[in-house]
């Protein structure tokens, strides 16, 4: 038996969908050890209710809350800072940034 639960999104947020285009999310399919999380998009251009694997959609910054509004996408160590001792000494592992002073684990490129 799958047992899932469906959030109701109080804040709806815009979303771009693979292949499918740009909507608003409404709703979360909350995951299981078996499944990802899915939203309940509805479409801008035909108003369509679509479930979208949350592999599928992409959601950009707020730039009115001084986030950008395009992901930066070419990040390297220099651009990070550690949030646990504030340090912006960065070392690269395996496709991993760690803190240099800490090591503690900051992101995956």
């Amino acid at each position: 038996m799958i047992v899932q639960t469906i959030h109701e999104i109080l804040n709806p947020f815009d979303v771009e969908v693979d292949k499918l285009g740009y909507g608003v999310a409404l709703f979360l399919i909350a995951g299981s050890i078996h499944s990802n999380p899915q939203f309940i998009v509805r479409m801008y251009t035909t108003g369509e209710m679509r479930t979208v694997d949350q592999n599928n959609l992409r959601v950009y910054g707020n730039p009115s809350s001084g986030e950008p509004l395009s992901p930066q996408t070419d990040i390297t160590p220099s651009d990070v800072a550690c949030s646990n001792c504030k340090c912006k000494d960065m070392i690269m592992e395996d496709d991993s940034i760690y803190c240099s002073n800490c090591k503690r684990y900051i992101m995956s490129l």
